[in-house]
């Protein structure tokens, strides 16, 4: 699927937009993925792994490439199993379900 069909925003911290991303669970579709960039659109520091935005990130942040919800890329895998969700790599604005090999 589509990021985009996932109704995708830039999260903005601190008056800072483009330091992350939110968009639809696409499992559920009714919970939030909260991705914040090591690398932000703006050039601005990512924000401390300390610092949680809404939701449970633990602390993590991802790469990104791409410039808009179309073209964005993220590493590693967006994993929100410990919040009973899902897996996905995000490429170029693909959103794929990573399937573990038993």
């Amino acid at each position: 699927m589509r990021l985009t069909d996932l109704s995708p925003s830039w999260l903005k911290v601190d008056g800072f937009e483009g330091v992350g991303i939110k968009f639809l669970c696409p499992c559920c579709r009714k919970s939030a993925v909260y991705v914040l960039f090591l690398n932000t659109l703006s050039g601005v520091p990512s924000i401390s792994k300390g610092v949680e935005v809404k939701g449970q990130n633990w602390g993590n942040r991802w790469s990104r490439s791409g410039m808009t919800f179309e073209d964005l890329s993220l590493s590693p895998d967006v994993d929100a199993k410990r919040a009973g969700h899902g897996r996905w790599t995000v490429l170029d604005g693909e959103v794929t379900e990573v399937v573990a090999l038993r």
